[in-house]
């Protein structure tokens, strides 16, 4: 893998994706520059609807119903999204640290079928092992960057 923080990112990043069908991955990184809070971020608030534990889970059969219908859009939406990337040529990881795999499984995907992965976030993420380029900064300074090469 190959790191990338300088100046000349946009153009490293567009030499990897030049001609190629790019399927895009975003994460919170995308909105934190915005002022928007990430979902994990030490600074965030408690949201009310938080992930299901498996106490609540067990005991609540409204939670349940919650559990299960969000389940079924998720996947739906994920289905969807793997069929995007099964017509790309490579696979661009913009604002993600991956820690959830349903985001960490179209990397493992990409590289899996031999495509580039080309991350851009600030700080390690979960893909870096497999990522061809990793560029480390923020999407609002590396994408016009992009735009631009």
């Amino acid at each position: 893998m190959s790191r990338d923080a300088t100046p000349d990112a946009g153009k490293r990043l567009a030499e990897a994706l030049r001609g190629r069908r790019v399927a895009v991955l975003t994460g919170a990184g995308c909105s934190t520059e915005s002022g928007i809070p990430d979902y994990r971020g030490p600074g965030t608030a408690r949201r009310a609807r938080n992930p299901i534990q498996y106490r609540e889970f067990v005991h609540s059969t409204a939670a349940r119903r919650r559990y299960w219908a969000r389940s079924v859009i998720g996947w739906q939406r994920i289905d969807g999204a793997r069929r995007l990337l099964d017509e790309a040529d490579a696979l661009l990881v913009v604002g993600s640290s991956l820690v959830v795999f349903s985001g960490y499984r179209f990397v493992k995907g990409a590289a899996q079928r031999g495509l580039p992965v080309v991350v851009v976030n600030l700080g390690p993420t979960r893909g870096d092992p497999l990522a061809t380029l990793k560029v480390e900064a923020r999407a609002g300074t590396v994408l016009p960057r992009l735009l631009g090469a």
